[in-house]
């Protein structure tokens, strides 16, 4: 199993405790990053994303004003699968959208690092049952997830471009 924050968030989506989505734009430039940067961690990232849902861009989605061109596509994907937070480390660009989903039409936008510490005791719960037994128990009938009693988060929208740790 792979380490660190962005794995964790992984593991968590794949044990069925968090919904998970990326943009094919997202992933095609964290593989050409891959490939030029760390081309040996490549096996992994696909084996990572393949238990992660693409999901499309809708370019008729207004973007913020001060967000990046570049970004809009990483932006409105997020909005159109109706994701609650979208996860990247891009905060030169994303920077001014960070923790104010007042900024970004409801979208709360943050690091992987934020959301996992907004999750708080749940997320320390998560990860023990991870560590003890290998998988996490899923949640009960009629649940959305572990999420959602200690903070309303369903769906994650990832920007793998920038996730680290």
């Amino acid at each position: 199993m792979s380490k660190g924050k962005a794995a964790l968030v992984i593991t968590l989506g794949s044990e069925g405790l968090l919904q998970l989505a990326t943009s094919a734009y997202a992933k095609e430039e964290a593989r050409r990053n891959l490939e030029r940067k760390a081309p040996d961690r490549l096996p992994e990232f696909s084996r990572q994303l393949s238990k992660i849902r693409l999901v499309a861009d809708n370019p008729s989605i207004p973007c913020p004003a001060d967000l990046a061109e570049k970004d809009w596509p990483i932006y409105r994907a997020a909005h159109a699968c109706k994701a609650n937070v979208l996860l990247t480390g891009d905060l030169r660009d994303f920077g001014f959208l960070m923790n104010a989903p007042e900024l970004g039409d409801g979208l709360l936008i943050q690091p992987v690092a934020d959301f996992l510490a907004a999750l708080g005791g749940a997320g320390l719960r998560a990860r023990s049952l991870l560590r003890r037994s290998g998988r996490a128990r899923r949640p009960g009938p009629g649940r959305q997830g572990w999420m959602e009693p200690c903070s309303g988060f369903r769906t994650a929208c990832t920007d793998w471009r920038r996730c680290s740790g």
